[in-house]
C-alpha cells in the first residue's frame, strides 16, 4: 500500500511526534513518504522520503486563521498533484488545517482513502 502522511512541518511538536511515529512504523511494511508545507528541517528522523510543497509556507507555528482553502490553494493543489503522479491508496492528514483539504482532495482525486 502507498501511503502519504501531510504535516505543515516537522518541528518539535506533538502531533508531529505521533506522525514520524507512526511512519516510520508504517514504512517498514508499505510504501510510505511524509509531505510538508514548510521547508524547516525535520526535527525527527523519518525513515521515508519527505516532500516538500512546491509553495512551502515557513511560519514555524500551526496555522490559526481563516479561509484555509483560499489561503492554501496552491498548496492543496501541489498535494493533489503529489497524490495523483504518485498513485497514493492513502493519505493521512494530520491536525486541523490539513484536515480541511479533505473535500477538495477527494473531488480531484476520489479513489484516495483519506484519513483524518
Amino acid at each position: 500500500m502507498k501511503i502519504l502522511i501531510c504535516v505543515e512541518n516537522l518541528l518539535m511538536d506533538g502531533v508531529k511526534r505521533v506522525a514520524t511515529v507512526v511512519g516510520n512504523e508504517l514504512a517498514k511494511t508499505n510504501k510510505v513518504a511524509y509531505f510538508t508545507l514548510a521547508t524547516t528541517p525535520a526535527f525527527f528522523e523519518l525513515n521515508a522520503p519527505l516532500i516538500t510543497t512546491a509553495n512551502p509556507v515557513n511560519t514555524g507555528k500551526s496555522f490559526r486563521g481563516s479561509k484555509p482553502l483560499t489561503k492554501y490553494s496552491s498548496q492543496i493543489n501541489d498535494l493533489i498533484q503529489v497524490l495523483i503522479k504518485g498513485d497514493y491508496d492513502v493519505v493521512i492528514l494530520t491536525a486541523g488545517l490539513l484536515t480541511s483539504f479533505s473535500s477538495r482532495i477527494k473531488a480531484r482525486v476520489p479513489q484516495v482513502r483519506i484519513i483524518a
